[in-house]
């Protein structure tokens, strides 16, 4: 049996896709699935077992209804991080200038939490240093051998599947994960982190954004794109920062400065001027489809 809860977004409008980090990745993420920019599906792994989330906003009500599924231990975790896992108590600053122009294009675009950062430290480790084709493939291949099928109604969640936990990611070697396409440094960074879930996890619901990101840079192969990536994408961290980023640092020159490439020092000056929004103007520049001019082959990798 399915537990229902209905949670206020107040009177701003409310972007589910951009809000929820999916913009990019759609059908190619084993654990979403997104029929329209207004609903979402998720399988999500709880300390309290695997659980399924339907989520469909109804903006004329201004709130998001969502039903979950699992045992009712796990649905009642998941419910209970649900309006962090939406953002619907961030209220994003009125900005002025072309980001204003680009808030009223794309509203509704807020920062949330997730229920289980782990995940993305796992995710974010596997796209170090490679091409985001590559990494996602390597991530829905490895989901998809460890992962188990998502718990619900299988018109809807059939072939949706729950990301594997620390148990199942210390069934591999770097071997194995040699055959999904990680190298070893990737490997042995990816099974340090998952062998640590509840120590990261603890840090993450104790410790400031900072200081979490700090603590994660002690473990081998973790670095500040890691960290920075973590924050933001996780944490809900609206000023983390990025750096080491291939595309980012000339995405946000050309969007804020119309300077087609940049470095990580030029980005930081330009964003300098929101202190304590940084991250969030990037949220909104990707959410918008900002992107800086291509010239020649594009090359890979970030991080670490």
């Amino acid at each position: 049996m399915s537990q229902r809860r209905r949670v206020a977004l107040g009177d701003e409008p409310y972007d589910l896709w951009a809000s929820m980090h999916i913009i990019g990745v759609g059908a190619r993420d084993p654990c979403t699935r997104g029929p329209s920019r207004a609903e979402l599906l998720r399988a999500i792994r709880t300390p309290e077992g695997p659980a399924s989330l339907h989520l469909r906003v109804d903006a004329s009500a201004r709130v998001v209804d969502a039903e979950v599924w699992g045992d009712a231990a796990a649905q009642g975790w998941l419910l209970d991080r649900l309006p962090a896992l939406l953002g619907a108590d961030d209220r994003p600053p009125r900005f002025e200038g072309k980001l204003g122009r680009l808030q009223g294009e794309r509203p509704g675009v807020r920062m949330g939490r997730v229920p289980r950062v782990i995940d993305c430290v796992v995710g974010t480790v596997i796209r170090q240093r490679v091409a985001w084709r590559d990494a996602v493939n390597s991530e829905r291949s490895l989901i998809r051998a460890l992962g188990e099928p998502a718990p619900g109604p299988s018109a809807g969640f059939g072939e949706l599947v729950v990301p594997p936990g620390k148990e199942q990611w210390a069934t591999l070697g770097a071997v194995d994960l040699a055959a999904h396409g990680l190298e070893r440094k990737r490997a042995r960074t990816l099974l340090e982190v998952a062998s640590r879930e509840r120590t990261i996890e603890r840090w993450a619901e104790t410790l400031s954004p900072a200081a979490f990101g700090a603590k994660l840079e002690l473990l081998r192969g973790v670095g500040p794109w890691t960290s920075g990536t973590v924050r933001a994408n996780a944490l809900g961290d609206t000023d983390a920062v990025i750096v080491g980023d291939y595309e980012m640092p000339s995405m946000i020159a050309w969007a804020l400065a119309g300077e087609a490439r940049a470095d990580d020092a030029r980005m930081l000056e330009l964003l300098d001027a929101w202190p304590g929004q940084r991250y969030r103007v990037v949220q909104l520049l990707w959410a918008s489809g900002q992107r800086a001019p291509r010239f020649g082959h594009r090359k890979p990798g970030s991080g670490p």
